[in-house]
């Protein structure tokens, strides 16, 4: 295994497993749009990101992790990056989805919901993924171990991140992760079309 820094080439990829990791997606979108809508939400992220890594064997990418340590200020050149994003895919550039107007305002609240909420810590996971198929080899905790001890080499104190019930939640409880609470959320709710809560998990660094 090679853990590396994300390339540009890495995108396919990662929005493959992007999607494979999160197919709530399909209720929706169909198979024709859900792939260019999770494109996007990659993009999205890792133009928050300060950290971008995959952990690959030879040349296929079997998981990747996208964080934000927030000790350097979101550039403008990110900042207009982000802008095109939601702009495309307002424009349907990026597939269409069901209520897409909804569910893009809806996604834009929970996120603001989670950077109130979590105002208090240092860094972010923001995208977190490891091919279903390889799960269980360590390689996650792997990159999860890469990734605070780089935050914690910038001098953070607290990562968090935001999880829910379509996604492996369990994974950061056996990591060590402690629950910080539980939120309401829009984006989550409008696409199973019933109210949703996802969850709010932190990690200190002080010993790291």
């Amino acid at each position: 295994m090679e853990y590396r820094p994300y390339r540009p080439k890495d995108l396919d990829r990662c929005t493959d497993l992007a999607k494979e990791a999160w197919p709530i997606i399909s209720r929706v979108a169909d198979d024709q749009n859900a792939l260019p809508f999770m494109r996007a939400y990659v993009k999205h992220n890792l133009a928050l990101s300060d950290y971008a890594e995959v952990c690959c064997d030879g040349d296929r990418v079997l998981g990747f992790l996208m964080g934000y340590t927030k000790k350097q200020k979101h550039t403008p050149e990110q900042k207009r990056e982000n802008s095109r994003i939601f702009r495309d895919v307002v424009r349907g550039r990026y597939g269409r989805v069901k209520k897409q107007r909804r569910l893009l305002l809806s996604l834009i609240i929970s996120a603001v919901k989670v950077e109130i909420l979590c105002a208090r810590f240092d860094g972010e996971v923001l995208l977190f993924v490891v091919d279903e198929a390889y799960r269980g080899h360590g390689i996650g905790r792997a990159m999860l171990d890469r990734f605070l001890r780089y935050a914690a080499g910038q001098g953070l104190k607290t990562v968090y991140l935001s999880t829910d019930t379509e996604s492996n939640w369990r994974f950061y409880e056996r990591y060590g992760f402690t629950k910080y609470r539980d939120f309401y959320d829009n984006g989550l709710s409008v696409m199973t079309g019933k109210r949703m809560k996802s969850f709010i998990y932190y990690y200190p660094l002080q010993e790291r």
